[in-house]
Formats: structure tokens, C-alpha cells, sequence
């Protein structure tokens, strides 16, 4: 049997609502988790719940669109390039959740 890859979680901003025709908007329905699947070692998070939205891409395999959790309705951002992210993001991030 292969090893069980370890997945790298990444947690992703929260945007306000897009206006429609603006950009991808995922919006799955309630209890879809992941949305997306791929066989990649990357998941990506709600940056509300922590849901995974999607398990298992490839750096970069998602670009450009917004995923609406199904579990909390948060709309996520999935930039360009995960690259582009820097380090400091999500250090607020833990700083917030904490304080």
C-alpha cells in the first residue's frame, strides 16, 4: 500500500458578496466538502470555519475564483497565484482568531 501524502493547509481571505457577472463564484450546496478534489498535496480552508473547500490540488491548479462555503456561506478568495499570498497573511490571521 503507498504512503498517505501529508496534505499543506492553506486558509483563505473572505471577501464581501462578488456583484454577479463579476467573477467565478462557486456556491455548492450544503454539507459538499471538499468542493473541489484533486491528487495534489494542498488543501485549501473556509477562512471563516476552516472547511476544507479543496483537497488535494497542485500550487497554483486553482486560480481566480471565489468559493462560497456551504457550511458557514463565507465567500472565499482563491487568488491568482497562492505564491502571491504572503507570509505576514496568515500570521494576522492566527493573531485575530486569538485575540
Amino acid at each position: 500500500m503507498g504512503k498517505l501524502k501529508k496534505h499543506r493547509k492553506r486558509v483563505l481571505p473572505i471577501i464581501s458578496r462578488p456583484e454577479p457577472g463579476n467573477r467565478v463564484v462557486l456556491e455548492p450546496s450544503p454539507g459538499v466538502s471538499p468542493v473541489i478534489k484533486g491528487t495534489g498535496d494542498l488543501d485549501l480552508l473556509c477562512g471563516k470555519c476552516r472547511m476544507r473547500l479543496v483537497e488535494g490540488i497542485v500550487e497554483g491548479q486553482v486560480q481566480n475564483i471565489v468559493i462560497r462555503c456551504p457550511n458557514c456561506e463565507s465567500y472565499n478568495e482563491i487568488l491568482f497565484s497562492i505564491e502571491r499570498w504572503k507570509p505576514d497573511f496568515l500570521g494576522s490571521l492566527e493573531r485575530k482568531k486569538r485575540g
